[in-house]
């Protein structure tokens, strides 16, 4: 299936062969090691993802639920199974990071980190390295990462899906989240301590990385001042990582020359220094502007298209740094060669403290309501910009199960398996559809929009799992009424013994 992105410059629709096309579907990480993403939650010794089913009411995981569970996979390259699920479900967008934290193996301060990244991993002495200094200056990249993110692209061109690729991401800068058998900052290949670099120039990952926030050893404690340092130094940096950066995003684009399915999202969540929101607007619009300069210049020939992620809310005005950028084109340029906005927590509005589960918690503005409140302003701020809901930011109903081999695993509502059951089409306050909504819900609503403006608003689901596809096909055909609903075409696949790869079955909350 020929995919050849676009975009109407007068209105924003994203086209492909010039036809207006509505980008939906999931997330994917085709770098961890074996190249074996988990694709659902079983119960042990199944071959079907269960489904935690209510009655249109919130889905407050029971006490007594936590029923032992293990992880299915995808398959490995050539990601057939993942693709033919996206076909079969009519699902024709995928989201990856480049970088996005790693799994490790070990403990103790040098745990060796798992997944591919741009840069050969090596072990000097008892140390773990990456060889970022031979990628930039030698050109001596890890190409087998390179070559997966080509062959990832070509499948995904010919099973007609298109890949929104995060160049660059603030996970890789945290260490509030590192836990368990996962790192983020002290496996990064951004922080100085994990470079590899002649002995002759004992300065160049100080004067090349972000060389911020203190100590980058696994033994430091989190540190939210030092977290935030280092995410604007990303964003502004004082020595020259910006040109590490841009060899990245050359290599990247260069790699990816030959494919027309590609769009390139800026950065995941961009956060600027937390200090000031007019400067962490700037740095966040300068940034993207830098980038978006790098994207096409190393393009050369076919332009791909450009989306960046809306960060750095001013509480104030409601206003991000991409509106910033919009605002003073004058001196950031690029605003006119963006081609798509993407919302977290998928209206992009900000939490809202309510009742959920007896408890007041921040619960995301993922209500009709919401939903439609960000088309307008979006069309009245950025009308030459197409938008992207996402689901990413937008945690409800999170359920913990033990693993049968031990650990934790968790569903949360956008990855399909908890069912609200909870109708579409109702008269519940804001309040009240934010809790007792699914995803089904939220594609529902999204695409009500999507719909009858073809190409100028999408969806994007921030999950691994399959069942999350498949309630994205149904909201699609609710809104477009069609003849027959996933379900019928569930129970077909059934009696004639195709669906043992994908079908459900139902578990009652205890």
């Amino acid at each position: 299936m020929s995919i050849n992105l676009t975009r109407d410059s007068l209105d924003g629709r994203i086209k492909s062969n010039n036809a207006s096309i509505i980008l939906r579907g999931g997330h994917y990480w085709i770098f961890k090691e074996g190249d074996n993403p988990g694709r659902c939650l079983v119960k042990p010794g199944e071959t079907l993802a269960f489904k935690v089913q209510y009655n249109g009411t919130p889905a407050c995981q029971p006490q007594n639920s936590g029923f032992p569970v293990q992880e299915l996979f995808w398959g490995p390259e050539p990601w057939n199974m993942l693709f033919n699920h996206m076909k079969d479900t009519n699902c024709n967008l995928v989201r990856i990071w480049l970088t996005g934290g790693t799994e490790v193996s070990g403990t103790g301060a040098d745990p060796k980190p798992l997944d591919l990244t741009p840069f050969v991993r090596v072990k000097i002495g008892t140390k773990w390295k990456w060889q970022v200094y031979n990628a930039v200056v030698g050109n001596v990249w890890n190409e087998e990462y390179f070559r997966r993110l080509n062959a990832f692209a070509t499948a995904a061109e010919n099973a007609g899906v298109v890949v929104q690729i995060s160049l660059f991401n603030y996970l890789d800068l945290s260490r509030s989240q590192e836990g368990g058998n996962f790192r983020a900052w002290c496996r990064s290949p951004w922080n100085p301590e994990m470079s590899d670099h002649p002995a002759t120039l004992p300065n160049w990952a100080k004067n090349h990385l972000v060389n911020a926030g203190g100590t980058f050893l696994c033994t430091d404690a989190p540190n939210n001042t030092a977290e935030n340092a280092r995410q604007a130094f990303f964003l502004a940096p004082t020595n020259q990582l910006r040109s590490v950066q841009q060899a990245l995003v050359r290599k990247v684009v260069q790699t990816l020359a030959a494919r027309t399915n590609i769009i390139y999202e800026v950065m995941n969540e961009p956060r600027g220094t937390n200090q000031n929101v007019q400067t962490a607007q700037q740095q966040g619009a300068a940034f993207s502007s830098v980038v978006a300069g790098w994207i096409l210049s190393a393009a050369a020939g076919r332009r791909p298209l450009i989306s960046v992620n809306a960060s750095n809310l001013n509480r104030a005005n409601g206003t991000f740094d991409v509106d910033y950028w919009r605002d003073n084109q004058a001196t950031i340029p690029n605003y006119d060669k963006l081609d798509a906005i993407s919302y977290h927590g998928l209206s992009g509005y900000e939490q809202q403290t309510q009742l959920y589960c007896g408890r007041n918690v921040g619960v995301p503005p993922v209500d009709l309501t919401s939903i439609r409140d960000r088309f307008n302003k979006h069309r009245q701020g950025h009308k030459t910009k197409s938008l992207i809901y996402c689901t990413d930011a937008a945690r409800t109903g999170i359920h913990t199960f033990p693993g049968a081999s031990g650990g934790e695993y968790e569903l949360q509502t956008r990855d399909g398996q908890i069912w609200t059951n909870y109708p579409s089409v109702n008269s519940d306050t804001p309040q009240q559809q934010r809790i007792k909504s699914d995803l089904q819900n939220w594609a529902y609503w999204c695409f009500s929009l999507a719909v009858p403006n073809a190409g100028m608003a999408h969806f994007q689901n921030h999950s691994l799992y399959q069942v999350g596809y498949r309630r994205i096909f149904n909201a699609l055909n609710e809104v477009q009424a069609a003849p027959m609903s996933f379900e019928a075409i569930e129970s077909a696949e059934e009696a004639e013994g195709l669906a043992a790869a994908d079908e459900t079955t139902e578990v009652a909350p205890v």
